[in-house]
């Protein structure tokens, strides 16, 4: 009887440099075949402080538009981080909305009562509550 003859193990044929294009293009392939759906071609109106708040001129809050800043936030509000969520929601104003709250017997109660305001204007209601949250959510 022949005894089966052993092969030797092929090498692998060194892979090409992919081009970052190719790769986001890989992502992107990847990506289209998930059930989730994201749209980011909607307007997402800012949440104002206004006059009526005890704010002029007005606070203007806008969601971030970039990834990076979007994460940054989502990381705060899993760390009941509010001020760093403030921080990169308001920039420039946080300092004026932090004095009006200081003068508040419960100023650290109104800053999170604002954060939870904000997402909930930017999410949908109850869309900061839970991990990952979100409209889909």
């Amino acid at each position: 009887m022949a005894t089966p003859r052993k092969s030797t193990a092929r090498k692998a044929a060194p892979r090409a440099k992919e081009s970052s294009f190719e790769t986001f293009s890989r992502f992107r392939a990847r990506a289209a075949n998930l059930s989730f759906t994201f749209d980011n071609s909607e307007v997402i109106e800012p949440f104002v402080l206004g006059p009526d708040d005890g704010f002029a001129p007005p606070v203007v809050v806008q969601f971030p538009d970039d990834l990076e800043n979007q994460y940054v936030l989502d990381r705060c509000l899993r760390n009941n981080d509010f001020f760093g969520a403030l921080e990169v929601l308001m920039r420039g104003d946080l300092r004026r909305v932090l004095q009006a709250f200081s003068a508040a017997e419960d100023g650290h109660r109104l800053l999170a009562g604002l954060v939870y305001s904000i997402m909930d204007h930017f999410l949908g209601r109850g869309g900061a509550d839970v991990p990952g949250g979100s409209q889909p959510s």
